[in-house]
């Protein structure tokens, strides 16, 4: 099995691009032929955090073929503090205090967001399903049953950023 999962971009605009837009459907102008011959190809936009909403720095358009939460994720990210405050501290007390510095990553994480990080979260949801099979010793069909269209519609199902409430065609 091969799925191929692609970022749409953080453009904001509805304008193909690539590697995104490579498939038949992405953009016209490429005339592949061959459509069922291809590896399973997707390009995935970014929801805000609540899923009812697309992301304005995300790319959308009919060759856009998913959605998935994409903004403010928060991901491990090596220790180091960047950026200094000092302005924006008041100490008092006996404790240090001061705003949120978004350049100090000493705890190990940072929150991000992208297309970049809504894509791995359709990868792993398609992993997850490929490998349920798998972990049982049975090897993942195709079918009623596939594992990629399950874990398709698991992703479809999350995003609530439809007006009129129907899945994407």
């Amino acid at each position: 099995k091969c799925v191929i999962v692609c970022s749409a971009g953080n453009d904001a605009t509805d304008r193909p691009t690539f590697p995104a837009a490579l498939w038949k459907g992405g953009d016209p102008a490429l005339n592949l032929q061959e459509e069922d011959q291809l590896a399973r190809h997707l390009a995935v936009g970014a929801l805000n955090p609540q899923n009812t909403s697309v992301a304005l720095y995300s790319n959308v358009g009919s060759w856009v073929t998913h959605f998935a939460p994409g903004t403010s994720v928060v991901s491990v990210f090596p220790s180091l503090e960047g950026g200094v405050q000092s302005g924006s501290k008041n100490d008092r007390y006996e404790r240090r205090r001061q705003s949120l510095d978004p350049d100090d990553h000493t705890g190990g994480f940072a929150i991000w967001s992208g297309t970049s990080f809504a894509s791995p979260f359709v990868a792993a949801m398609i992993a997850r399903e490929l490998t349920a099979p798998l972990m049982l010793g049975k090897l993942p069909k195709a079918g009623p049953d596939d594992p990629v269209v399950r874990a398709l519609a698991a992703v479809t199902k999350i995003d609530k950023s439809r007006k009129d409430g129907k899945p994407p065609q």
